[in-house]
């Protein structure tokens, strides 16, 4: 048996997987860019969506963007320019923001009609007091006898404080 280690390098294989990943990445853009245009021409109605299902989402962004301007300028310009630039992903995010909070609202009032406390109609349930003369007395109970003690061991000394 040799211990011959065989070193070379396959360049077709090599060439292979490099042309292989740029193809999967010029796809990638592909598809991205279509995305891009598909929401170019729907984000105005996700933006009309947006504030009808909840305008203070877009309000509470707006305010944010002018409050990192007050900040930090430069980051500032940055958000709006960026916002400005990616317009149609951001106002998809709005959107998706808005069905998450109206998700998160509906399922906070379900749970809170399934846990209320009942009305005050339902809060007493009628009953009947029963009077009684005298209350039940416990017979009093024999004293409690001690065990007799063990002698004790020599070691006995060492455990006591």
């Amino acid at each position: 048996m040799s211990n011959y280690r065989n070193t070379t390098i396959n360049t077709t294989n090599t060439l292979a997987g490099i042309a292989a990943f740029a193809l999967i990445l010029i796809g990638l853009y592909y598809i991205a860019s279509f995305v891009f245009k598909v929401l170019y021409f729907v984000a105005p109605v996700l933006l009309i969506i947006t504030l009808l299902l909840n305008y203070r989402i877009v309000t509470d962004y707006l305010a944010g963007l002018v409050d990192t301007l007050r900040r930090n300028p430069v980051m500032g310009i940055l958000g709006i320019l960026l916002t400005v630039v990616a317009y149609p992903v951001v106002i998809f995010m709005l959107f998706g923001k808005a069905l998450l909070v109206r998700k998160v609202q509906r399922m906070q009032t379900q749970f809170q009609e399934q846990f209320a406390p009942p009305k005050e109609s339902e809060a007493f349930s009628e009953y009947e007091e029963i009077k009684t003369d005298e209350p039940a007395m416990r017979e009093e109970m024999p004293p409690i006898e001690e065990k007799a003690k063990q002698q004790r061991n020599q070691y006995d000394q060492f455990f006591e404080k």
